[in-house]
């Protein structure tokens, strides 16, 4: 027997999934594992706000986002402040038509991203397997977050709540 996960028209079940489940099942996701505190999940190297968290005191937080909605550009060793990021090895470039798919490697743990940037951007940074390259999230993107936390209540069990973050789109 199955469960109906969300009821919407397809834009708002896309935009606004309302369960992990929901966000893969439509489409491709990376997951950042991190620590939320006072707002901010901290996914080592990239932070997401999360408002609805302020009270958050330094829980496992999990950030779903998809591959257009990162950004990449070339690692600069030492760059200094403004350059905040997952640093990341191009594994693989699939650039045919107005897309290129990047899969990505972090530096920190290997887990693997995937990330789509348009087929005239990847030319412009003239891309090559082995790369060292950055990973920023987009400042204008959705973003939904599972925070994990554990109850302070005589019952020790987990809880497990949702949080959309909304945005606007630029349009390009």
């Amino acid at each position: 027997k199955g469960n109906v996960e969300q009821v919407g028209t397809p834009g708002e079940v896309y935009n606004h999934p309302a369960s992990p489940f929901v966000y893969g099942f439509l489409g491709n996701v990376n997951l950042f594992h991190g620590r939320v505190h006072e707002g901010v999940l901290d996914a080592g190297g990239v932070t997401f706000d999360a408002p609805d968290h302020a009270q958050a005191q330094d829980t496992k937080g999990i950030g779903y986002v998809r591959p257009h909605d990162l950004e990449v550009d070339r690692y600069v060793a030492g760059a200094g402040a403004g350059t905040e990021g997952i640093v990341v090895q191009l594994k693989r470039a699939h650039a045919i038509g107005p897309l290129a798919q990047l899969e990505l490697e972090r530096d920190d743990n290997a887990e693997i991203i995937e990330a789509v940037i348009s087929n005239e951007r990847f030319a412009q940074l003239k891309l090559k397997n082995g790369e060292a390259l950055v990973v920023h999230r987009n400042p204008c993107m959705c973003l939904s977050m599972i925070i994990q936390s554990e109850c302070n209540c005589s019952a020790n069990y987990a809880v497990d709540i949702q949080v959309t973050v909304l945005c606007h789109r630029r349009l390009y």
